[in-house]
């Protein structure tokens, strides 16, 4: 006669068993995806930090990992530039232009 198996026996019976190989495989492929997504992550990462450290400090090279010596004085300068704004005026014109 056929026996009853519950949900969990069954899950267990059908369940695809991975080879010694699959695991290095899954460990190489992991290791490959993390150094890629390191590649892509961490400039932006550094423009970010750069952005709001002392400008000297990063030309010495002294910004790494953190931001040294925090500051927002390079967004001030910025944001006073007249083509700055100009550019931005653009942007949206176009956009609005561009959708209707």
């Amino acid at each position: 006669m056929d026996e009853i198996l519950t949900e969990k026996e069954l899950r267990q019976k059908n369940k695809i068993r991975e080879s010694k190989v699959d695991l290095v495989y899954y460990i190489i492929v992991g290791i490959i995806l993390a150094l890629l997504v390191l590649i892509v992550v961490y400039p932006i990462y550094y423009i970010m930090i750069a952005s709001i450290s002392d400008p000297d400090a990063v030309l010495n090279g002294e910004v790494w990992l953190y931001p040294v010596r925090l500051t927002v004085n390079g967004y001030g300068k910025l944001f006073q530039d007249v083509s700055i704004w100009r550019g931005y005026g653009n942007t949206i014109l176009y956009t609005v232009l561009g959708t209707a």
